[in-house]
């Protein structure tokens, strides 16, 4: 049952995710009231670049999720993972994060309790969409495992 896998993987990782759901939420306050300053100020460039920042860190943050319902693994290899996920998989990521946006333009054209549900077909959506990165960072994890096992790492 992919929900209940899921739950487990956060009760598993509840420490790492809060820490990485802290540094997310710190970096993105900072990087919006940055963005709402300097548009205020009339410095419209430098208002573009902290929402490019922002779009950056929405696009971190379904990857660092996803990927602690999927691996157990350290703040720091998420944020390694999610450079790596993005620069080898950056249309399925803006697909993901387009996904995200079409779901709260449809959100705030029909506001309802429905959210929940939207939210979670977003959820269902992302995780189906990024099965099949993860099933080969999974392959890779484990042949990295097994090299190191076995001795036979090439350093």
């Amino acid at each position: 049952a992919p929900v209940k896998d899921f739950f487990r993987g956060y009760k598993d990782n509840l420490k790492v995710s809060l820490i990485f759901w802290v540094i997310q939420l710190t970096l993105s306050v900072i990087v919006l009231v940055d963005a709402f300053y300097f548009y205020t100020r009339g410095s419209v460039r430098v208002a573009v670049i902290f929402a490019i920042a922002f779009i950056l860190l929405t696009i971190f943050s379904i990857i660092g999720f996803t990927m602690l319902a999927v691996f157990e693994i350290t703040v720091a290899n998420i944020y390694r993972s999610a450079v790596v996920i993005i620069w080898r998989y950056f249309k399925k990521q803006l697909g993901n994060l387009l996904t995200i946006i079409a779901f709260v333009v449809i959100f705030y054209v029909f506001p309802s309790e429905m959210f929940l549900f939207f939210f979670s077909i977003i959820a269902f959506y992302i995780m189906r969409s990024n099965q099949k990165i993860f099933t080969d960072l999974k392959s890779q994890f484990s042949q990295t495992n097994d090299s190191y096992e076995r001795g036979t790492q090439n350093d």
